[in-house]
């Protein structure tokens, strides 16, 4: 009978599930479906008409003619003028590295630290009006002194 009682509301919380409030598929806006169809109907369009101009090989992309067989014909027009120089170039172990100061982007001072951030006058006005607000109201706020 426990099983049963379990097994029932375990259904019941799968069914009663989608509705707690979980994510669902976002939908487009009216007019993003429209701006859609008209897109994919002016595409299929040009399609058609490329294809009944004869053009099917410019819709479906290049075509391989097979012409290529990989049979190594091809080294018999190779000259050796092209050598692969990737590896000919080796730094010399007398050769000193850069000990110069490092650059650095704007905003920065000689040792790495970022420069202090400094307000703009306009800024600097208006903290200084909300300070003096804000320190009138506290005054005023403030219980009265006992002396």
């Amino acid at each position: 009978m426990k099983t049963l009682v379990v097994l029932l509301s375990m259904i019941g919380v799968g069914i009663g599930f989608p509705s707690w409030g979980l994510p669902q598929p976002v939908q487009d806006e009216p007019e993003v479906t429209a701006a859609k169809k008209a897109h994919i109907a002016a595409l299929a369009e040009a399609i058609s008409l490329m294809q009944s101009l004869g053009a099917a090989q410019a819709v479906s992309g290049p075509e391989d003619d097979g012409s290529w067989k990989g049979d190594g014909l091809w080294k018999q027009h190779d000259d050796g003028s092209w050598k692969d120089d990737t590896q000919t170039w080796k730094q010399q172990q007398s050769e000193k590295k850069w000990t110069g100061p490092v650059a650095l982007p704007p905003g920065y001072d000689k040792h790495g630290a970022p420069l202090q951030v400094l307000d703009t006058p306009e800024v600097s006005a208006a903290k200084s009006k909300h300070f003096h607000l804000y320190s009138y109201a506290a005054a005023k706020a403030a219980p009265p002194k006992h002396h």
